[in-house]
């Protein structure tokens, strides 16, 4: 007989862990500024934060087995060993390609407890990410490097850009190699991923 695995929904008094991090960071952000650049500075700094409450243990994330729903934790260190620690933030599922810590989770939801997010968030008294932190990356410097290549190879686009530089996928791999070059960090994929797109957006690209 063909085993029928169990939904994958929260245990009780858990939440997805995406949505736990979409509640972190609409506090903090209802108190941002709308300017752009400093609201994607305030997002690179929550996912810091984000992952470094998992990475201590302040909060454990787990998954549940298929069949018999037992509660799985994730390793502390699981998410400070990640190549991505910060897939998982924003997906429903883990696919592995976090790090080799999270294979073991492969295809399963990721939850949090409830009781320790509420927690975390009644302690944030002031919103994480100021628009003085815009001088972490240079960005100016970047938007202006971002207008002289298109002027001289063209738009990131199928039919005119040139091999490597034909969708927004490439324009996110060279901002991250572009800051590493000059800074010797480069952004979380999330960051160069907004960035991409609004520089896209800006040029009227897709």
């Amino acid at each position: 007989m063909e085993r029928c695995s169990i939904p994958d929904a929260p245990p009780a008094g858990y939440v997805p862990l995406s949505i736990a991090f979409e509640r972190f960071c609409n506090q903090h952000l209802a108190c941002t500024t709308d300017v752009w650049w400093a609201r994607l500075s305030s997002i690179e700094e929550l996912y810091r934060v984000f992952l470094r409450h998992l990475g201590t243990g302040r909060l454990h994330a787990i998954v549940c087995h298929p069949i018999c729903r037992e509660r799985i934790p994730i390793p502390s260190e699981a998410w400070t060993n990640a190549w991505y620690p910060e897939r998982p933030l924003i997906a429903c599922i883990i696919t592995g390609e976090e790090g080799e810590d999270f294979l073991p989770f492969t295809g399963r939801r990721p939850f949090v407890l409830e009781a320790k997010l509420s927690a975390i968030l009644s302690d944030a008294k002031t919103p994480i990410g100021r628009p003085h932190r815009r001088g972490q990356y240079p960005w100016d410097n970047f938007q202006t490097a971002f207008r002289t290549r298109v002027a001289e190879e063209g738009a990131p686009t199928t039919d005119g850009g040139e091999p490597g530089w034909r969708n927004q996928a490439d324009v996110e791999r060279w901002i991250i190699r572009w800051m590493l070059e000059r800074t010797g960090r480069g952004p979380s994929e999330p960051t160069a991923r907004r960035h991409a797109k609004l520089l896209m957006d800006s040029i009227g690209g897709s």
